[in-house]
């Protein structure tokens, strides 16, 4: 039996999300599923007290759990753009973090899955490093300000990971040797486009479906994928919460509403919210106490 094997990549901010995320995994399941989930983490934005909590969802489904502690410094001048953190990176380890497996699901945290995802798991891939999903807008534009020979530019949100194909690729040396020369490069969703240029299995829409319900249109898919997405829009089988998250009062995906419902599976779900959110406000007024008395060193000297 295969199991699925699916990471994430959280800091504190998100960790009520991925267990949301992983909650709609488990009641989604089929029967006979193995779930593994992989947490990939910095102990510099994720504080370790918290990783116990990512075993609390036993009672949907039986699953294993694999958390990783990351070094962040290997990403030490490496792009960031102000909506993403540096655990954005971190999937680029996937493969040799997890040696023994030939395929890896990775997800970012504000996805929700609908439905068993054992036949994504089971696309093949062949030797394309991975299967992915085209972004919703300006996947024409960054293409070509890339230069990306399949004129193909997808979103980072969900990617099958052939680990095999990556590992046989050298992938993060192939994207860290990408990142330190393209200047174009400027996230790590610029960076995989590039890294697996040509090499990529384009998946159907409702495997990443994306919602810009602030937009009217802003797609630039073509005329058959177009009709690919609208087909998708009513049962996807994975939502990618773009922009204003669902957890946010103004957020008007139309899936808002069954993602409050896998919110009531993740045990004492406001508790943590709050627990979480203290401290955060503790380590800022760390970070200032900690910043002030640099200052006033400096002024002293």
């Amino acid at each position: 039996m295969t199991t699925i094997t699916i990471a994430y990549a959280p800091d504190n901010n998100r960790i009520t999300l991925t267990l949301t995320s992983m909650a709609s995994v488990l009641k989604n399941a089929k029967k006979n599923d193995e779930i593994e989930f992989v947490i990939l983490y910095s102990p510099n934005h994720l504080d370790e007290k918290f990783l116990p909590i990512f075993d609390n969802l036993q009672a949907i489904k039986p699953y294993k759990l694999n958390t990783i502690k990351i070094d962040e410094k290997i990403f030490d001048n490496f792009p960031c753009s102000e909506w993403v953190t540096i655990e954005s990176w971190f999937c680029s380890l996937l493969a040799d973090l997890l040696p023994n497996n030939d395929k890896v699901l990775y997800m970012h945290c504000d996805t929700m899955v609908r439905n068993s995802l054992d036949t994504l798991f089971k696309t093949e891939l062949n030797d394309n490093l991975v299967g992915v999903v085209e972004d919703i807008y300006y996947s024409k534009q960054n293409s070509k300000r890339l230069m990306l020979s399949d004129n193909n530019y997808f979103n980072s949100g969900v990617i099958l990971v052939n680990a095999k194909a990556w590992r046989k690729a050298d992938f993060y040396n192939k994207l860290r040797n990408i990142v330190l020369i393209d200047r174009k490069i400027t996230n790590e969703q610029d960076a995989l486009n590039k890294a697996c240029d040509t090499k990529k299995t384009i998946l159907s829409p409702k495997y990443n479906f994306m919602q810009i319900w602030w937009k009217k249109s802003t797609h630039e898919y073509d005329e058959a994928y177009l009709r690919e997405y609208e087909k998708s829009s009513d049962k996807p089988l994975i939502v990618h919460f773009i922009g204003v998250k669902p957890t946010s009062l103004s957020c008007k995906n139309k899936f808002v509403d069954e993602f409050a419902d896998y919110v009531k599976l993740v045990p004492a779900y406001d508790v943590l919210q709050k627990e979480i959110k203290q401290s955060a406000k503790v380590e800022k007024k760390s970070f200032w106490k900690k910043a002030i008395k640099l200052i006033k060193e400096k002024i002293k000297k």
